[in-house]
Protein backbone atom coordinates (compact mmCIF):
# COMPACT_ATOMS: atom_id res chain seq x y z
CA UNK A 1 0.00 0.00 0.00
CA UNK A 2 1.50 3.59 -1.05
CA UNK A 3 -0.23 6.00 1.26
CA UNK A 4 0.06 9.72 -0.37
CA UNK A 5 -0.10 12.99 1.69
CA UNK A 6 -0.75 16.08 -0.45
CA UNK A 7 -0.67 19.60 0.49
CA UNK A 8 -3.28 21.85 -1.33
CA UNK A 9 -0.63 23.70 -3.65
CA UNK A 10 0.08 24.16 -7.28
CA UNK A 11 3.37 23.87 -6.71
CA UNK A 12 3.85 20.23 -5.33
CA UNK A 13 7.10 18.25 -5.86
CA UNK A 14 7.45 14.54 -3.95
CA UNK A 15 10.15 14.24 -1.40
CA UNK A 16 12.81 11.97 -2.02
CA UNK A 17 13.51 9.57 0.67
CA UNK A 18 13.89 5.64 1.24
CA UNK A 19 12.87 3.13 3.31
CA UNK A 20 14.93 0.11 4.28
CA UNK A 21 12.69 -2.34 6.31
CA UNK A 22 9.50 -3.85 4.75
CA UNK A 23 6.59 -2.01 5.23
CA UNK A 24 2.97 -2.62 4.53
CA UNK A 25 3.12 1.28 4.40
CA UNK A 26 4.37 3.87 2.95
CA UNK A 27 4.41 7.56 4.05
CA UNK A 28 5.48 10.37 1.69
CA UNK A 29 4.87 13.93 3.07
CA UNK A 30 5.45 16.10 -0.33
CA UNK A 31 7.83 19.01 0.66
CA UNK A 32 5.70 22.43 1.68
CA UNK A 33 6.84 25.67 2.17
CA UNK A 34 7.03 27.90 5.22
CA UNK A 35 3.90 30.04 4.01
CA UNK A 36 1.68 26.97 3.55
CA UNK A 37 1.59 26.07 7.32
CA UNK A 38 -1.79 25.01 8.54
CA UNK A 39 -2.90 23.83 4.99
CA UNK A 40 -5.14 21.20 4.96
CA UNK A 41 -3.82 17.61 3.52
CA UNK A 42 -5.48 15.28 1.08
CA UNK A 43 -4.91 11.64 1.87
CA UNK A 44 -4.55 9.20 -1.00
CA UNK A 45 -4.43 5.68 -0.13
CA UNK A 46 -2.69 3.71 -2.79
CA UNK A 47 -2.94 -0.19 -3.33
CA UNK A 48 -2.53 -3.05 -5.48
CA UNK A 49 -6.11 -2.17 -6.66
CA UNK A 50 -4.75 1.15 -8.22
CA UNK A 51 -1.68 -0.41 -9.58
CA UNK A 52 0.87 -0.79 -7.29
CA UNK A 53 2.72 -3.89 -7.91
CA UNK A 54 2.58 -5.86 -4.79
CA UNK A 55 1.80 -4.42 -1.07
CA UNK A 56 4.83 -4.67 0.57
CA UNK A 57 6.72 -1.71 -0.10
CA UNK A 58 10.67 -1.82 0.75
CA UNK A 59 12.46 1.31 -0.99
CA UNK A 60 11.83 4.52 -2.58
CA UNK A 61 13.39 6.72 -4.91
CA UNK A 62 12.43 9.92 -7.27
CA UNK A 63 13.59 10.67 -10.07
CA UNK A 64 14.84 13.56 -11.82
CA UNK A 65 11.50 13.87 -13.61
CA UNK A 66 9.28 13.87 -10.26
CA UNK A 67 8.29 10.11 -11.08
CA UNK A 68 8.29 7.89 -8.16
CA UNK A 69 9.95 4.27 -8.15
CA UNK A 70 8.66 1.75 -5.44
CA UNK A 71 10.39 -1.04 -4.64
CA UNK A 72 8.48 -4.73 -3.44
CA UNK A 73 8.62 -7.99 -2.39
CA UNK A 74 7.00 -8.52 -5.86
CA UNK A 75 8.69 -6.28 -8.12
CA UNK A 76 9.44 -2.29 -9.27
CA UNK A 77 6.64 0.08 -9.90
CA UNK A 78 7.01 3.95 -11.19
CA UNK A 79 4.08 6.24 -10.06
CA UNK A 80 3.62 9.24 -12.39
CA UNK A 81 0.92 11.03 -10.17
CA UNK A 82 -1.91 9.65 -11.69
CA UNK A 83 -0.87 5.71 -12.70
CA UNK A 84 1.56 2.67 -12.47
CA UNK A 85 3.79 1.01 -14.40
CA UNK A 86 5.22 -2.05 -13.44
CA UNK A 87 8.29 -4.20 -13.56
CA UNK A 88 8.55 -8.13 -13.28
CA UNK A 89 11.03 -10.37 -13.82
CA UNK A 90 9.91 -10.95 -16.78
CA UNK A 91 10.25 -7.43 -17.82
CA UNK A 92 14.12 -8.01 -16.65
CA UNK A 93 14.49 -7.72 -12.77
CA UNK A 94 17.01 -9.94 -12.00
CA UNK A 95 14.66 -10.87 -8.93
CA UNK A 96 11.29 -10.12 -8.28
CA UNK A 97 12.53 -8.73 -4.77
CA UNK A 98 13.63 -4.83 -4.83
CA UNK A 99 15.56 -4.25 -1.54
CA UNK A 100 17.04 -0.78 -2.72
CA UNK A 101 16.33 1.40 -5.30
CA UNK A 102 18.29 5.12 -6.43
CA UNK A 103 18.22 7.44 -9.17
CA UNK A 104 21.30 9.28 -10.98
CA UNK A 105 21.50 12.46 -12.84
CA UNK A 106 21.53 10.82 -16.47
CA UNK A 107 17.94 9.19 -15.81
CA UNK A 108 18.81 6.04 -15.01
CA UNK A 109 17.25 3.72 -12.25
CA UNK A 110 19.27 1.68 -9.96
CA UNK A 111 18.13 -1.63 -8.54
CA UNK A 112 19.36 -4.05 -5.36
CA UNK A 113 18.13 -6.87 -5.06
CA UNK A 114 19.17 -10.49 -3.74
CA UNK A 115 21.29 -11.89 -6.96
CA UNK A 116 22.57 -8.59 -8.20
CA UNK A 117 22.55 -4.82 -8.76
CA UNK A 118 20.95 -3.58 -11.89
CA UNK A 119 20.71 -0.13 -14.01
CA UNK A 120 17.54 0.51 -16.09
CA UNK A 121 17.86 2.90 -18.68
CA UNK A 122 14.01 3.32 -19.01
CA UNK A 123 14.24 0.54 -21.90
CA UNK A 124 16.56 -1.94 -21.06
CA UNK A 125 18.19 -3.67 -17.44
CA UNK A 126 22.07 -4.25 -17.52
CA UNK A 127 22.69 -6.88 -14.77
CA UNK A 128 25.91 -6.81 -12.43
CA UNK A 129 25.80 -9.86 -10.62
CA UNK A 130 28.05 -10.42 -6.86
CA UNK A 131 31.39 -12.05 -7.59
CA UNK A 132 32.23 -11.80 -3.98
CA UNK A 133 29.45 -14.65 -1.80
CA UNK A 134 27.71 -12.60 1.24
CA UNK A 135 27.19 -15.05 3.12
CA UNK A 136 26.00 -12.96 6.98
CA UNK A 137 22.84 -12.58 7.33
CA UNK A 138 21.58 -9.20 7.49
CA UNK A 139 17.59 -8.98 6.61
CA UNK A 140 19.06 -8.08 3.45
CA UNK A 141 19.28 -4.47 4.20
CA UNK A 142 20.66 -2.59 1.02
CA UNK A 143 21.41 1.03 -0.13
CA UNK A 144 22.08 2.52 -2.93
CA UNK A 145 24.32 6.28 -3.68
CA UNK A 146 25.28 7.34 -6.76
CA UNK A 147 27.67 10.20 -7.55
CA UNK A 148 29.01 11.45 -11.15
CA UNK A 149 29.97 7.59 -13.21
CA UNK A 150 30.26 6.12 -9.38
CA UNK A 151 27.43 3.98 -8.11
CA UNK A 152 28.24 2.52 -4.15
CA UNK A 153 25.99 -0.11 -2.84
CA UNK A 154 25.85 -1.50 0.75
CA UNK A 155 24.63 -4.95 0.94
CA UNK A 156 24.05 -7.71 3.47
CA UNK A 157 27.14 -5.68 5.53
CA UNK A 158 29.71 -5.46 2.62
CA UNK A 159 30.27 -2.72 0.44
CA UNK A 160 30.37 -3.06 -3.59
CA UNK A 161 31.13 -0.09 -6.08
CA UNK A 162 30.49 -0.14 -9.89
CA UNK A 163 32.96 2.14 -11.71
CA UNK A 164 34.23 1.89 -15.31
CA UNK A 165 31.19 -0.71 -16.35
CA UNK A 166 32.53 -2.91 -13.66
CA UNK A 167 31.10 -4.12 -9.98
CA UNK A 168 33.71 -4.42 -7.66
CA UNK A 169 34.06 -5.43 -3.90
CA UNK A 170 35.17 -2.30 -1.74
CA UNK A 171 37.33 -4.14 1.30
CA UNK A 172 36.08 -1.90 4.24
CA UNK A 173 38.57 -1.12 7.07
CA UNK A 174 38.13 -2.46 10.82
CA UNK A 175 37.84 -5.73 12.79
CA UNK A 176 34.39 -6.84 13.72
CA UNK A 177 31.46 -5.92 13.39
CA UNK A 178 29.60 -4.97 9.89
CA UNK A 179 28.83 -2.29 7.77
CA UNK A 180 25.67 -0.71 8.76
CA UNK A 181 24.94 2.19 7.01
CA UNK A 182 26.05 4.21 4.19
CA UNK A 183 25.85 8.26 3.66
CA UNK A 184 27.34 10.26 0.59
CA UNK A 185 28.79 13.81 1.44
CA UNK A 186 30.63 16.35 0.35
CA UNK A 187 33.50 15.58 1.76
CA UNK A 188 33.40 11.86 0.92
CA UNK A 189 31.57 8.52 0.89
CA UNK A 190 31.34 7.70 4.94
CA UNK A 191 30.20 4.12 6.34
CA UNK A 192 29.53 2.88 9.97
CA UNK A 193 31.07 -0.38 11.19
CA UNK A 194 31.57 -1.55 14.39
CA UNK A 195 32.86 1.20 17.12
CA UNK A 196 33.78 3.53 14.39
CA UNK A 197 32.45 5.69 11.27
CA UNK A 198 34.74 5.26 8.32
CA UNK A 199 34.89 8.24 5.73
CA UNK A 200 36.51 7.44 2.14
CA UNK A 201 38.06 10.03 0.56
CA UNK A 202 40.57 11.02 -2.38
CA UNK A 203 41.69 7.12 -2.40
CA UNK A 204 41.94 6.49 1.79
CA UNK A 205 39.55 5.59 4.57
CA UNK A 206 39.88 7.94 7.89
CA UNK A 207 38.56 6.91 10.96
CA UNK A 208 36.13 8.42 13.67
CA UNK A 209 35.86 6.38 16.61
CA UNK A 210 32.65 6.63 18.46
CA UNK A 211 33.05 7.77 22.36
CA UNK A 212 31.98 5.14 23.77
CA UNK A 213 32.99 3.14 26.97
CA UNK A 214 35.35 0.08 26.78
CA UNK A 215 32.61 -2.26 28.26
CA UNK A 216 30.07 -1.03 26.02
CA UNK A 217 28.41 -2.59 23.15
CA UNK A 218 29.52 -0.51 20.32
CA UNK A 219 25.91 0.84 18.77
CA UNK A 220 24.54 -0.33 15.33
CA UNK A 221 24.03 2.88 13.15
CA UNK A 222 21.38 2.33 10.24
CA UNK A 223 20.94 5.63 8.49
CA UNK A 224 23.65 8.72 8.47
CA UNK A 225 22.19 12.42 7.51
CA UNK A 226 24.46 15.20 7.06
CA UNK A 227 22.69 18.21 8.02
CA UNK A 228 23.03 21.58 6.44
CA UNK A 229 25.72 23.54 8.06
CA UNK A 230 28.06 20.10 7.30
Amino acid sequence: ILLLVLPMTKSLRFLQDSCVAPLVFLLLLLAVPLHSRGQKYHFHNLTVEDGLIQSQATCLAQDKTGHLWIGTMGGLSRYDGKSFTNYTANDGLLHATVRAVAADDAGNIWIGGIEGLSCFNGKTFKHYRKQVQVTRDLNNTQQIAVRRDTVWWRVQGQLFMVAGGKLQYVPTPGEGGFVSAMMLAADGLWITRGANAYRYSAGRWDAFPFLIDSTETPPVIHRMKQTSDG
